[in-house]
């Protein structure tokens, strides 16, 4: 047995085992081999070459050859299912709504590059000027940068609050000490600016919903379109998707007395009209009718799938009807046991449910 002080000196736990094993019984169940360096080298140098021997073997087998049939019945049945849309492979299969506008945008103005966005693969590093630090504390924020600023700031901004000038300077001064925006940003973001949009049309009408609880901004989403959409030559049934973030958007009644909403998207672009900024962000505000379209479905337009008694409960709670699939992770039994009225047993019998 190992002293006291030998085991609390220990640093590892070979520190313990080899003492231990030096006192044991020859005929303890106890094998004990010493390894040098050379054999340890051996071991490593012969594991590595079996590894390249064995990636040499996969990358130049041939995938049309049986190897080894019983083999290939056990996968070919396992693994029966091929994806239906193998053209989809070499396709970029899923856009921010940034790049389809700006594809949209050159395929309109018959620009050869409009299919390369969204493919680059290396994005050259932002060449940073080598200036005077006196320059350099004189610089603020421009271009793109100063546009996320102002976009930071509109974000943070309580609409339903701020009411003068004084108001909105000392609503960014809360926000740089709470962390929530730069100095930065603050030096380079002008009050007059932001209240001078707080009192035009589309202000107002922004205060007025935010009053009222009606005011949502920053609101993400994804959507799945058609392929054939962006690729004619995709087979049909194939899916894209599509996120983006929506910077705001409210509810308001219409002359008509019903309910409608506006969508508010932020831009510091120079135009001389605003049609010449309507046609550089049609797109991008299409996807953006269909986003709330799809986020705002009445409840008796709307159905919970799920597979299990958490999502049959969490439908009831919710009001709405719920179609259980059995393949999931409860078994078409345990499903019914729990009160699920409509099942599917396939993604055929889903869709058909669906569509009903």
């Amino acid at each position: 047995m190992l002293s006291f002080t030998r085991r609390s000196r220990a640093v590892t736990y070979w520190d313990w085992i080899l003492p231990a094993a030096e006192g044991c019984r020859e005929d303890a169940p106890l094998k004990i081999r010493i390894v040098g360096p050379e054999e340890i080298t051996e071991e490593a140098v012969e594991e590595e070459t079996a590894g390249r021997i064995l990636r040499k073997m996969l990358e130049e087998c041939d995938l049309e050859q049986e190897y080894d049939a019983d083999a290939k019945a056990v996968i070919d049945e396992q693994f029966p299912y091929k994806y239906p849309y193998a053209g989809s492979r070499q396709q970029k299969m899923k856009f921010t709504v940034s790049e389809l506008k700006k594809r949209a945008y050159l395929m309109e103005n018959a620009q050869d590059d409009a299919w390369d966005l969204g493919e680059e693969v290396y994005e050259e590093p932002e060449v940073v000027p080598l200036l005077p630090k006196f320059l350099q504390e004189e610089e603020t924020l421009k271009g793109a940068s100063r546009g996320t600023a102002y976009h930071r700031a509109m974000e943070l901004l309580d609409f339903a609050a701020v009411s003068d000038l004084a108001s909105v300077a000392h609503s960014l001064k809360v926000y740089q000490k709470q962390g929530r925006i730069t100095a930065e940003m603050t030096e380079c973001i002008r009050a007059e600016d932001l209240m001078a949009f707080l009192e035009s049309p589309c202000g107002r009408r922004m205060r007025r919903a935010a009053k009222e609880g009606l005011l949502y901004r920053e609101q993400p989403f994804v959507l799945g379109i058609d392929a054939r959409e962006l690729y004619p030559e995709e087979q049909e049934g194939e899916m894209l998707l599509v996120q983006g973030i929506i910077d705001a958007y409210f509810y308001e009644k219409n002359e008509k007395g019903e309910d409608e909403i506006v969508v508010v998207d932020y831009k510091t672009d120079y135009v001389k009209t605003g049609e010449e900024l309507l046609e550089k962000y049609k797109k991008q505000l299409d996807y953006y009718e269909l986003a709330l379209e799809r986020l705002h479905v009445d409840k008796t337009d709307a159905v919970y799938v799920g597979d299990s008694q958490v999502d049959l409960d969490t439908a009831k709670a919710a009001g709405l009807p719920c179609i259980a699939v059995t393949w999931g992770f409860r078994s078409r039994e345990d499903l019914v046991k729990a009160g699920a009225e409509t099942l599917a047993d396939s993604v055929e019998e889903l869709s058909r449910l669906l569509q009903a």
